[in-house]
């Protein structure tokens, strides 16, 4: 069973009690606001995937990664 939330920080936490795996997306190039919104869901995450890591967003993505 997949749990999708609306990603804004507030429901994260209630679901990551109920679940077995907290997978949490990140978009490359979102920003500085985006990790500041997603602080302390990150540390509960199991993954984080960065999505939207192809085309020229590739350079992005790969520095993404290496930040987190």
């Amino acid at each position: 069973i997949i749990i999708e939330t609306v990603g804004t920080g507030h429901s994260e936490t209630a679901v990551k009690n109920m679940v077995d795996f907290f997978l949490l997306l990140m978009l490359a190039g979102a920003g500085d606001e985006l990790p500041g919104i997603k602080k302390g869901i990150m540390e509960m995450a199991d993954a984080l995937v960065i999505t939207k890591a192809d085309s020229d967003n590739k350079k992005k993505a790969t520095q993404a990664a290496a930040d987190y």
